[in-house]
Formats: structure tokens, sequence, C-alpha cells
């Protein structure tokens, strides 16, 4: 079963991609803030049972999504990882206007809210989780 974490501090939000993970297998853990989504992901690495995807708002309380992407990208680094977690960024403004933020160059890829069942089913498709 694949594993994934989903940080958003709407419930609905994480409500709603739990149960569209589930229809494609997937198990999920949730954030509702920066700072738990960082303790969750060191802590799957640390016990050896890592994400295969992280489904991250941008604008989250504590330590927004931005910051998080970097610092896992670092604990990535620094535990020497054998494969790089797929982080998928969301907001509900499109991407566009996130085009000229380099950070987010360390993703890959982008869902606009609202959340769509389609959509992320074809993300998921093209990133090679779904045959």
């Amino acid at each position: 079963m694949l594993k994934a974490l989903v940080v958003d501090d709407d419930e609905i939000n994480r409500e709603f991609l739990n149960d569209a993970l589930a229809l494609f297998d997937w198990s999920c853990d949730f954030a509702e803030d920066g700072e738990k989504a960082l303790i969750a992901f060191k802590n799957s690495l640390i016990e050896n049972t890592p994400y295969h995807l992280v489904i991250l708002d941008i604008k989250l309380p504590c330590i927004n999504g931005k910051l998080v992407l970097k610092i896992i990208r670092i604990f990535e680094e620094l535990k020497a990882v054998e494969k790089n977690v797929i982080i998928l960024m969301s907001s509900g403004y499109s991407e566009e206007n996130f085009s000229q933020d380099s950070l987010l160059e360390q993703c890959n890829g982008f869902l606009q809210k609202p959340y769509n069942l389609d959509i992320l089913k074809n993300k998921l498709t093209k990133l090679g989780f779904i045959i």
C-alpha cells in the first residue's frame, strides 16, 4: 500500500484527499500545519517508513508550505535517502501565481484547489502511481 502525507489546514480538503486517495489504495497521514508536517515527515524517515507522496498546501499556519518543502529536501539530503518523496504543492491560487518562485522547482507538481478527483487521478497517473 502506498503512503501519503496530506498537509492542509482545511479539514474538508484533508477528508476529500483521504477519500480520493483511498480509492487508489493509498493510506494517508495528515497534518494541519507546517510544524506537524515536518514532525510526521521526519518520523517517517526515522522509522524507515517513508512517504511516497506529500500533498502540501502552500499557505499554512506555523510554517508555510514553501519552507516545509525546503526543509523536507534538506532532511532527505541529510538522511541520504535513496529516492526523494514526490511532493505536489497545492493552493487556491493558480499555478501561474507561483511560476516565478524558484523554490517550487523542488516539487514535482501542483494541484489547484478546489480539489478534483479526475485531476488528482491524472497527476497520480503522470507520476507513475496509477497504471
